[in-house]
Order: C-alpha cells, then structure tokens, then sequence
C-alpha cells in the first residue's frame, strides 16, 4: 500500500494544527470526542513500537506520524483504525502520543452580512470585508471571544493593520499566528456591489430591462434602482 505523503499547512509548539492529504484538509480536534470518519495520526517511534505496518516519521521537519482513518471506536479505551496494507489495528488512547484530526468542509462561496453579499476572496483582509476564523479562540479569564465560523467586519487597527471588534467588545488584529489566525485559517470575504437594473430603448423603440453588466450600447438609457 506503501506511504503517502501530505502537506502540513499550520503548525504549533511541534504538534501540527492542520495538514492536506488525498486531497483534503484535516484539522486537529480539540474540544469534542473522536468519531467514526476522524483521522489518527501517531506522533513517535515509541507509540507504534508494538503495532505493525504503521509509520510515525513524515517527511517534515516536525515528527509526526501518517494519518490513518479511525474506523470505530472500541469503548473508551482506544481506537481501531486500518494500517499500511489495509489491516485492523487497535491503539490504546492512554499509553500511545497520538492526535485526531477531522475533515474540513469546503468555505462558502458567498456569504450575507448585515444585508449585503460577499464573496470569499483569496487575499489577506483589508477594511469594509467581512472574515470568518476556524478556531474559536478563547482566554482563561473572560471565556471564548472569537467564535469560530461566525463573520466579523474588518476596519483599519492602525498603521493599515487589518482589525475587528471580537466578543467582548475589544478590538484585535485580524491574523495573530501565536493565536492560530493566519492566512489558512482566515476566511475572507469581500462585498459585492449590487447589480443595477437598467431599461434601454433599442432603435426600433422596444423598452427592455437589464442588468448593468449586460448593458452594450442603446440609444436611451434610463436606471432603474433596485
């Protein structure tokens, strides 16, 4: 079946945030159970010393495993997942360095916000967009202020610096790597200006309606708002 390699896109304090593979994102798990569909990837040489036909070196400067797909879990006391060549394995959740990562669903194309459209742009955020985090980010004394998937309009912080208003009212900056908001977990969404419907008389005097994109050249012009 032989290795297959993936791309680490985030890493943090040596354990890797989020990774491509088959054509995926995965991202690590941290505030829920493993599932059925999750990824496991062991971390070192000793957690795979009694398994067979698993792999825990990557190809990177951080040592991390190959992830393998968790096919049931087994109580509480482990999981099961399939090895190299496609064979069962069960690895014990407590005596192995492992991490769980799940599948990243694909961002939406547009977005509303406060009435208006946006659409995701592949960019870093500028003032007047709209962006969504991946990861709530959360303090030990005033909870979560940042809630994953939700939209924050982007104003000016100072200096051209990209910020918003978070939770509790407090301006930050939008990227903040140390936070694990970077450009693969900011989402961005700039607006979309409004189409104008536009009546036009062609030559032979026939009132049509358009849009302002499709309008090419008529005699008269009249804008309708929408």
């Amino acid at each position: 079946m032989g290795y297959k390699a993936y791309k680490v896109i985030d890493a943090k304090d040596g354990i890797i945030e989020r990774f491509e593979y088959e054509s995926a994102t995965f991202k690590i798990v941290e505030r829920r159970e493993p599932k059925v569909g999750d990824y496991l990837v062991i971390m070192d040489e000793e957690s795979v010393r009694s398994l067979t036909d698993t792999n825990a070196g990557g190809p990177y400067f951080i040592t991390v495993g190959k992830p393998y797909i968790i096919m049931a879990t087994v109580t509480e006391g482990g999981y099961i997942f399939k090895d190299d060549f496609g064979s069962f394995c069960y690895l014990n959740r407590d005596s192995s360095n492992h991490a769980i990562y799940e599948k990243v669903k694909p961002p939406k194309e547009t977005i509303t916000y406060k009435g208006r459209d946006h659409k995701l742009v592949d960019r870093k955020a500028r003032p007047g967009d709209v962006v969504i985090f991946d990861y709530d980010t959360s303090s030990n004394i005033v909870g979560t202020y940042i809630t994953a998937g939700m939209p924050y309009m982007v104003i000016d912080g100072g200096s051209n610096i990209p910020a918003f208003t978070d939770d509790i009212g407090r301006l930050r900056n939008v990227y903040n790597r140390s936070k694990n908001r970077t450009d693969s977990t900011v989402k961005v969404y700039e607006p979309v200006e409004p189409q104008k419907r536009l009546i036009y008389r062609d030559s032979e005097g026939v009132t049509h309606t358009v849009l302002n994109a499709e309008l090419v050249a008529y005699s008269s012009v009249e804008e309708v708002p929408e």
